[in-house]
């Protein structure tokens, strides 16, 4: 004879089955609308973030170019050097900071190594990044991988009576960026 299972047993088999498939499902959902969210946060973030470091760098560029207009017409290489060596120094973010003249011989090199700016071999700067910045016609910007740390370079001519005196270049790092973003992402995992 067979098992006889109740009308009762099989409804609330029934139910109880139907109500572990809708609470999955609402739990699903619930999850996918969490991580939709969650990405939709970070990328806001990650969006001000490069929008904050790009107008930082922009109006360093800017403003220096600016600045730098009567020092370079006076072939004033120590206060270009301080201003330089005086960026770098107020800023983690800022990796180098150059002034080459239009025929692109530095003026100043200051970097973490060379903090000061002074210049020891004043050759022409051929690398790629150099020759980039020299046909500016007015601040740009430009992205590039130093070893494993992705730099933004920031440039802008310095005109002297319409006339370009040379190019002010800032290498930005990005791992600051880079760190806060990590630290978005980690926050919205594990709120």
């Amino acid at each position: 004879m067979e098992n006889f299972v109740s009308i009762q047993k099989k409804l609330q088999k029934n139910v109880m089955l139907l109500i572990t498939v809708t609470l999955t499902a609402v739990i699903l959902i619930i999850t996918i609308l969490n991580i939709i969210t969650l990405n939709a946060n970070i990328n806001k973030a990650k969006a001000n973030i490069e929008k904050t470091l790009m107008a930082k760098g922009r109006l360093l560029a800017a403003n220096n170019s600016l600045a730098m207009r009567g020092m370079a017409a006076d072939n004033a290489f120590t206060a270009i050097q301080d201003l330089v060596a005086a960026a770098l120094k107020d800023d983690k973010d800022i990796v180098y900071a150059i002034f080459m003249d239009a025929d692109k011989k530095p003026w100043a090199i200051a970097t973490k190594a060379n903090p000061s700016g002074k210049v020891e071999n004043n050759d022409v700067l051929s690398d790629s990044i150099s020759l980039w910045a020299s046909k500016l016609p007015e601040v740009g910007s430009k992205q590039y991988k130093k070893g494993k740390e992705l730099i933004i370079e920031f440039a802008g001519p310095v005109m002297v009576d319409d006339e370009v005196a040379g190019f002010i270049r800032y290498g930005l790092s990005t791992a600051a960026m880079q760190m806060a973003i990590s630290e978005a992402t980690r926050a919205g995992i594990l709120s």
